[in-house]
């Protein structure tokens, strides 16, 4: 799943109700993050807000209104301390399709720093991915019965 070059990224984005009522910085960088190379499938992820701004082409002033209004609407929750990334809904919709999957999505987890956004993201597996959850179980030391 890691080794993947793309993402689904579903047309509704463009009529969903939040989205509509963006400008089209947040628009944009919201596209950015979804299609970024530095994005993980599992959605959970790595980025310092400097690579982003780099990205974009933007100063970091530029992209602090977009990045808020993205915190604020739920898109996305940030780490500041250790510049992780989640993306709540991305294993609603894009879950591991098989163990092998599941197996690489756990280890790139595995790598990221300590942060609160691990437990959220544990507890979504568990909601939206069996075969994700129980990897994290096991790789974490508390394995699925």
């Amino acid at each position: 799943m890691s080794d993947f070059k793309y993402h689904r990224v579903s047309s509704r984005f463009w009529t969903d109700e939040k989205v509509i009522k963006w400008d089209d910085d947040t628009r944009l960088l919201a596209l950015y993050l979804m299609t970024s190379p530095h994005r993980r499938t599992e959605g959970i992820f790595r980025i310092p807000k400097p690579y982003i701004a780099a990205d974009l082409g933007w100063s970091m002033e530029r992209l602090a209104k977009p990045f808020a209004q993205l915190l604020n609407d739920g898109f996305m929750k940030y780490d500041e301390t250790v510049s992780v990334m989640l993306f709540p809904n991305a294993l609603k919709y894009n879950a591991p399709e098989n163990k092998n999957q599941a197996i690489a999505a756990a280890r790139a987890v595995a790598e990221l720093p300590e942060t609160p956004l691990l437990t959220e993201f544990v507890q979504l597996a568990e909601r939206y991915s069996e075969r994700l959850a129980k990897q994290l179980a096991e790789l974490f030391g508390n394995p699925q019965t």
